[in-house]
């Protein structure tokens, strides 16, 4: 990881980006999603943070709240978007 260039490689990306990140990610910290953000060539950028999600949105506990969330912006993203 620390040898990584992803967000340096990232900086040629000129399409529309959908970050979505959840300030209870332990596996990514959120500032990677942040730093994407203005990393990319994209004039298209939204970055959806959501309170309390860890990295894969909750989904293994029984208030699927927080993941219903991510698919709801993940959907409209790509409606407005296509």
């Amino acid at each position: 990881m620390l040898a990584g260039t992803a967000l340096t490689d990232f900086a040629a990306y000129a399409n529309p980006l959908l970050l979505v990140v959840g300030t209870a990610d332990e596996a990514v910290d959120p500032s990677v999603s942040e730093n994407a953000a203005t990393a990319s060539a994209s004039e298209d950028v939204s970055l959806e943070i959501i309170e309390g999600a860890d990295h894969i949105f909750n989904v293994l506990t029984e208030d699927q709240a927080l993941a219903e969330q991510a698919i709801n912006v993940t959907a409209d993203w790509f409606a407005q978007k296509l």
